[in-house]
Order: C-alpha cells, then structure tokens, then sequence
C-alpha cells in the first residue's frame, strides 16, 4: 500500500504540472495545443505503453472480450469530452479554479460510483457512511471553489474598466458551467479502469505484471477519448481557421512544449493505473480521490505561484482547497475500514 501511496503522489505531481508549457504558446490558438496534446497523449503514447508492458496484446483483448472492450471504450469516449471541456476550462477560468472543481467533483463521483455498483453491500457499512459524508463535503468545497472564481472574474472585471452587470456575471455562469459539466464527465476515466478490470485479469494471465496489465485498459479507453477530443479540435481548427498557425517559425519550439504535455499527464495516468494494483480491491475507489486531493493542492500552487490571484479571492480558494482536502481525507479513511474489514 506504500509503494501505491508514492506511485500516486508522483502521478498527482506530474498532472498538476501538464498544463504549464500551455503558458509559453501565446502564438498558438488552444486547438493547436490540444491537436498535438492530443495525438501524443490519448494515441502514441498509451499504445506504445501497451505493446511493450503487456505480452500478446491482441489475444489479450479476445480473451476479456468484446463487451469488455466496448464498455471500456465507452467511459473513453465520455471521458474524452471531459478532457476537452477542461482544456477549456483552463482557458476560460483559469487552472487553479479548473482543477478545484473538476477534481472535487470527480473524486467525488469517480469514488462512490464503483462503490455503490461493485460493493453495494458496503453503502450503509459505517465505511460506506463516511464516504458519502465526505462526498456531501466535496460538493460544499466546489461551491467555495466556485465562489472564488466568481469574486476573481468580478475583481479582474472591475480592473479593466468592465462594467459589473448581469451579463458579466451570466458570462462567468457559462464558463463555469464548462468546468462543471468536465468534472462530471471526468471521472468515467476512472470508470474505465474499474469496470474494465477483465482486461487487466486477461493481461496478467497472458504474462503482464500486475502493474504493468492495466496499460492495456489505457489504451483503449484513451483511443476512445481521442476520437472526441479530435473531432472537437478539427470543428475548431475548421472554425477559427488556425490550421495556419502550424507553419509559423515557433512551430516546432510549440510541437515539442505539447508533446511534453502529453507525456507529462499520460505517464501520471499510467502510473495511476499502476498504482490501483498496489491498493486492493478498493484500489480506485481509494485512489482515485487521493489523486485528485494531490492535483488539486498542487495546481492551485503553481497557479498562485503565477500570480494569477489576489488576496480576497485567493483567501476563499484557499478555504475551499482546504474543505475539498478534508473531505477527500474524510472518503479515503471511509475506503480504508471498508477494505481494513474486508
């Protein structure tokens, strides 16, 4: 449980940083950034992974079958119009406030849902209680998180000479409608690891390591993802007409900061998934919130690091990071008697 416990503070690290070299491509339009963000995270990586960790990956998938396969796609798909939601996001509301609101939710989410359909019986344990009094406190921390970003938007309004009317504010709705609708989303990515765990036995059987065998559910359900979010960046890219901006002379400086991103938040994903191995039965119903509590104080970090926040805002992100951070704490000691018992 040890070594599940580091592999998940260094995964949680390395996603928290992915969206930083997003910074220094000012020349880039987002669908440029995510194009390649893309292709090398959600394809050439996770195959790459796949092939060389996991023996007779073909075989692997006839022997978990198709439904298998399909049901882990499907939660990649779903997942993968999550991810694009949050490229936007960061955009739209900054990365501290996306982080806190779609990790919030997703740990939430992504916890009780693989508890209440792989272990009913746990719901009204004493185990199952505090989980679900801790998912009530993420939801209470996304409503702090929230309120910080609408204080931001209203202060960075106010600076610029923006007038502070209902359309201002009906505009931060929307954009925080976006980070929302992500954190809903995000967590089928978990879903997929969870309800795909007959490719993983298959992987095993065929000679993986235990580690190692989930890499062949990334694939999939990334590869799945990919679809939604390329179909996304190419509407964009048709749209706004920035399919030019691939030739301009910092192209290539570009090409190599979106590849750094891609690897940086698909080996934290890998890792993740290594990691579940380490924790048992429970292990991403455990993980999963513990990654997202790492994420979440991380990003907000380097987002303050920036310079991106000032005081009044900032005081009541802090306060919510910290109910989030409680209530995560809260649902992983709920995980730990429910597998300490079990």
């Amino acid at each position: 449980m040890v070594v599940g416990l580091l592999l998940i503070l260094l995964a949680g690290a390395m996603n928290a940083a992915f969206p930083v070299p997003m910074r220094y491509m000012q020349k880039w339009a987002w669908e440029n950034i995510w194009t390649v963000f893309s292709v090398v995270a959600l394809v050439v990586v996770p195959w790459l992974l796949a092939v060389a960790t996991v023996p007779n990956l073909g075989s692997v998938y006839g022997q978990a079958g198709g439904s298998a396969v399909l049901l882990a796609a499907l939660f990649g798909f779903l997942w993968g119009i999550a991810q694009f939601l949050f490229g936007r996001s960061i955009e739209l509301v900054g990365m501290s406030l996306t982080f806190a609101v779609v990790n919030g939710l997703s740990s939430a989410i992504g916890s009780w849902t693989p508890l209440v359909v792989q272990h009913p019986g746990d719901i009204f344990s004493l185990g199952g209680l505090i989980v679900s009094s801790g998912v009530i406190g993420v939801v209470g921390g996304v409503a702090i998180c929230s309120w910080a970003g609408h204080l931001r938007s209203k202060q960075q309004a106010d600076a610029t000479g923006a007038k502070n009317s209902l359309e201002n504010q009906a505009s931060f709705g929307r954009r925080l409608a976006v980070t929302i609708a992500s954190g809903v989303l995000a967590p089928c990515l978990n879903f997929g690891f969870a309800f795909g765990q007959k490719i993983s036995m298959a992987a095993t059987n065929a000679g993986s390591s235990p580690a190692a065998s989930t890499n062949a559910v990334l694939a999939v359900v990334l590869t799945a993802g990919f679809v939604s979010n390329i179909a996304y960046c190419l509407y964009r890219l048709s749209r706004n007409r920035t399919v030019r901006l691939f030739t301009i002379p910092e192209a290539k400086k570009y090409v190599l900061l979106a590849t750094l991103m891609g690897c940086l938040w698909i080996f934290a994903f890998a890792i993740y998934g290594s990691s579940t191995s380490y924790l048992g039965a429970y292990g991403t119903v455990v993980g999963w919130p513990m990654l997202m509590a790492n994420i979440t104080i991380l990003s907000s970090l380097l987002d303050v690091a920036y310079g991106n926040w000032s005081k009044r805002p900032l005081r009541v992100m802090a306060l919510g990071v910290v109910v989030l951070i409680g209530a995560v704490g809260v649902m992983s000691y709920g995980m730990y008697r429910l597998q300490h018992v079990s």
